[in-house]
């Protein structure tokens, strides 16, 4: 959609010449949104979570023609970051062919809706909010919150007992602040936990402005990996869930929020 002249192109060398050939459809993939970006004028192409999708059709060679060489040139629009990148080509498999492995259970499938869970040895902690000192338990308590058995007004699901309500009043960015510290609490940082809540919108939830952060795990310390501040390979890190803005009326999925991931890493790991 953008000048012909920077058009990607895939240059295929035959026994029989050269040919120069045009992409059918191209598109890239970006994890913070659910539509499609493959009407923009440019794609992006990062060591992240942009990759690129071609389509060329092969079809104009013969079954027998024999590929020498092909070579996929891409045109630089703008470049972030400075510096070099190097960028692989892949053949895209588009089929289903693996069957999916067999399911492994974790520890939690021996407690149906987590009832008793927190009696398992390997358990850091548990909160049911079911105790009126329920803040006792957690490390540090902050944003605003109360405890609710039942909402008719906003469609409360109650899934069992007491749930934590957390309120985003408009105009703002935080409704809940709260911790649980593995070095304070437990004496040591893990090198592998698992994290699983319960969450619910509630009736009147819409996100029109900006998304936002949910819970998850985070090496902060208070100095980086959070609200901006740079990580420099050693002192923070945050992994944690990530909403969206709301799905726009005129979208099949209208009223609903597209849930993800938000991280700021201080080591990649391959």
């Amino acid at each position: 959609h953008s000048d012909i002249g920077q058009h990607p192109q895939l240059v295929v060398v035959t026994a029989q010449g050269t040919a120069t050939l045009a992409p059918e459809a191209d598109t890239y993939l970006e994890t913070s949104t659910y539509t499609s970006l493959g009407d923009e004028d440019r794609m992006r192409v990062s060591t992240g979570p942009n990759h690129a999708l071609l389509r060329f059709d092969l079809g104009v060679f013969g079954a027998d023609t024999a590929i020498i060489e092909a070579t996929l040139r891409l045109y630089t629009y703008q470049q972030y970051g400075g510096g070099s990148m190097e960028i692989g080509v892949f053949l895209c498999d588009q089929g289903h062919e693996v069957q999916p492995s067999e399911r492994m259970f974790g520890l939690a499938d021996g407690f149906a809706f987590d009832q008793g869970i927190e009696s398992h040895p390997d358990v850091y902690f548990f909160d049911g909010f079911e105790s009126a000192a329920w803040v006792d338990g957690w490390t540090h308590v902050g944003g605003n919150l109360d405890i609710v058995s039942d909402d008719p007004a906003l469609l409360f699901a109650q899934l069992e007992g007491n749930a934590l309500r957390s309120t985003l009043p408009e105009g703002t960015n935080t409704a809940m602040n709260i911790g649980w510290h593995f070095l304070e609490e437990a004496g040591a940082e893990p090198e592998e936990a698992y994290f699983r809540y319960y969450l619910r919108f509630a009736d009147d939830w819409e996100q029109t402005v900006d998304g936002g952060k949910m819970p998850g795990f985070a090496g902060t310390y208070g100095v980086a990996g959070w609200g901006g501040r740079p990580v420099d390979g050693t002192n923070g890190w945050s992994a944690r869930g990530s909403y969206y803005l709301s799905v726009a009326d005129d979208n099949p999925l209208a009223g609903t929020t597209p849930l993800g991931n938000y991280g700021r890493r201080a080591i990649a790991v391959c």
